[in-house]
């Protein structure tokens, strides 16, 4: 029964650091992550360090997992938006080693591709073909 409590515990890490992975993904590729997505993953990594830290069993987090997720979807009514102010602060640890310069770059030519859509009525495609055939692509961001 050991095992399969380090197994729950394994699943659990590999579940949140694919949480910040997204959360890092979303960053560079420059559309911000909403706060919801931010605190629920500061509450997997919460509900991690409190299982070993309290001497919990491993299977505590198959209720500590889905309570962090519904405390994250709550976070944007008081109390839980409280929850931002941390949230914050694991937002910034968790983006520690991107390219802010990239992730810049990539806001800007979302920014960019948005306004064509809807000032032209674009697909995404049809928005960046534009924005490469003017030469603004590069001057937005270069290429990666």
């Amino acid at each position: 029964m050991e095992y399969v409590g380090y197994a729950v515990y394994a699943i659990a890490a590999l579940f949140a650091l694919s949480w910040v992975a997204g959360l890092r993904s979303y960053t560079l590729r420059g559309t911000p992550p909403t706060i919801l997505g931010i605190n629920q993953a500061m509450l997997f990594f919460v509900s991690l360090a409190l299982v070993p830290a309290l001497s919990l069993s491993p299977f505590h987090l198959l209720w500590m997992i889905p309570v962090s997720w519904l405390a994250g979807l709550l976070s944007l009514a008081f109390p839980f938006s409280l929850l931002s102010i941390f949230g914050g602060v694991f937002y910034r640890l968790a983006c520690l080693g991107l390219d802010h310069d990239l992730a810049r770059a990539n806001k800007r030519r979302m920014d960019a591709i948005e306004s064509l859509m809807i000032k032209e009525q674009l697909t995404p495609e049809q928005a960046i073909d534009r924005l490469e055939a003017s030469g603004e692509w590069d001057g937005i961001g270069g290429k990666e």
